[in-house]
């Protein structure tokens, strides 16, 4: 799904949850920086995701890890990303309402642990944001709500949007 087009490069995120992963492989104090759900997306996913000229049209993107604007939780410092997850602002931004939130999962990401609700069959997808502590991160919840307390981060069963900016002129 097309988010946003600036000049000749636009971004880009999953329409469904591709997996189930956690935020963190254990619990402790994060920010994406650190984060194993990072490492995972710059490196085994971007290589098994994208072939070689596919990966050349990926821009490297300068991502600004904002404290979370509602708990002052610190965001980290800023990263360099191929593949990277939404901020709670980029969510609040670039869907137009909770409505436009709402994700379905991959039968692959089912099959590796992701929940889903049982009434309307959405699922909750990871932010990069922090939670209200630094142990959790901000997802959007089944209701295409953001939830600015977080899961905790080592909870396996959100689901992963990737997001990245494209170079449409290459």
């Amino acid at each position: 799904r097309v988010l946003a087009i600036e000049g000749d490069t636009a971004l880009v995120v999953s329409v469904m949850g591709l997996d189930a992963k956690p935020y963190n492989e254990k619990w402790d104090d994060i920010t994406w920086e650190d984060c194993t759900l990072r490492s995972w997306l710059n490196n085994e996913f971007y290589n098994a995701a994208f072939n070689e000229a596919e990966r050349a049209k990926i821009e490297r993107t300068h991502v600004v890890n904002e404290d979370n604007p509602y708990h002052g939780t610190v965001g980290g410092n800023d990263t360099e990303d191929d593949v990277f997850l939404l901020s709670i602002a980029e969510a609040e931004r670039y869907f137009r309402d909770s409505e436009d939130r709402k994700m379905k999962t991959t039968k692959y990401a089912i099959a590796n642990g992701a929940w889903t609700n049982s009434g309307n069959g959405n699922a909750y997808w990871w932010l990069r944001s922090s939670g209200n502590f630094q142990y959790k991160a901000a997802v959007v919840d089944s209701f295409g709500d953001i939830d600015d307390y977080g899961d905790i981060v080592d909870d396996d069963d959100d689901s992963v949007r990737p997001a990245l900016w494209i170079n449409l002129g290459k």
